[in-house]
């Protein structure tokens, strides 16, 4: 184990008041601004930092770093004290390996999916008291499945591997421009494969998005996986139960976050860049996930920042640098 001193600032990006253009909605149909509870400041120095960071159910908050896909780490900031611990794949055999995405699951399971030279996926699993503790699984991957092509993935509960992701060039015809979802045993083996056709639209907030995992395992046992237009459930056995169909609160919005608590799921949607505008602000759904009813919609303000990075009993936690000290600025919800 070994800790991390970096100073270097988190790249914050900052909200926008919402334009007043939208004179034909209604009081009702506009998003209710978050106001700022608690503030927490970190007993760490501030770091760099990619987006995708998850937490786990006890509010630890685990993030992504580094400064090139084969040197970036999963950083885990502990909730009790602030202590800092790096997992990192330093397996001699993935010398010339590439991070793709990470994963903290159930009972805070840590596990890194890695790219290898030759593009193949592979699965390191930590144990989150001794990040030394390794095991790695080779995925045996259908053709045209590489590791550049996941959006995501997950271990669920019973050791299923589950990777999502889009088919591109380079992979056979019926493929290309399929969504696939894979699943696999924990010796890495293939058990089933799905294709769906995906839009342009999708395609192209893929190609923005990258890879990262957003997923969550809800009190009701079953586990949420966001993807570019909808949230998949899975069973506890790795079932697809059903689908959630998304819908952006405005135009120009996609989904990029999604957190679970208390029976319900915060998804964040954050606006598509455009070049020469100031950014604007984010938008967050509550849903009901039985039934995927958007039961309010809230957007942030300049003294949350945009980053959200965990949904509790304290409501949306928001990390931001203010002064070179790194904050945890809690929004309650109702």
């Amino acid at each position: 184990m070994f800790h991390l001193l970096l100073a270097i600032v988190f790249p914050l990006i900052w909200t926008n008041m919402p334009e007043a253009n939208s004179e034909q909605a209604s009081l009702s149909d506009k998003p209710i601004k978050l106001t700022a509870g608690s503030t927490k400041v970190l007993a760490i120095p501030s770091f760099a930092a990619e987006t995708g960071p998850q937490c786990d159910s006890s509010g630890n908050l685990y993030f992504r770093t580094g400064r090139s896909p084969r040197t970036t780490v999963v950083l885990k900031i502990a909730a009790r004290d602030d202590a800092a611990t790096v997992y990192q794949v330093t397996d001699q055999a993935a010398s010339e390996s590439y991070f793709v995405a990470f994963h903290v699951g159930s009972q805070h399971r840590i596990a890194i999916l890695m790219g290898g030279k030759h593009d193949e996926p592979s699965v390191y699993q930590f144990n989150e008291q001794d990040p030394l503790r390794v095991s790695n699984t080779a995925i045996e991957a259908p053709a045209g499945l590489s590791a550049s092509s996941i959006q995501s993935f997950v271990i669920l509960p019973n050791d299923h591997i589950l990777l999502q992701g889009y088919f591109g060039e380079g992979t056979p015809d019926d493929k290309i421009g399929h969504s696939y979802l894979a699943e696999f045993a924990p010796s890495g083996k293939l058990l089933r494969l799905s294709l769906n056709k995906a839009s342009e639209d999708v395609l192209k907030s893929v190609a923005q998005r990258g890879a990262k995992t957003e997923a969550a395992q809800g009190q009701d046992g079953m586990t949420y996986l966001l993807t570019a237009d909808r949230v998949i459930v899975f069973s506890h056995a790795g079932s697809v139960d059903r689908e959630i169909k998304l819908s952006p609160p405005e135009s120009g919005y996609y989904p990029d976050v999604l957190y679970s608590h208390a029976r319900r799921l915060v998804v964040g949607f954050y606006p598509s860049p455009v070049p020469g505008k100031p950014v604007k602000h984010a938008l967050f759904q509550l849903l009901d996930p039985s039934d995927g009813e958007v039961l309010r919609t809230f957007e942030t303000a300049s003294e949350l920042g945009n980053n959200l990075v965990c949904f509790s009993d304290e409501g949306l936690t928001f990390l931001k640098v203010d002064n070179r000290q790194l904050k945890l600025v809690s929004a309650p919800i109702r």
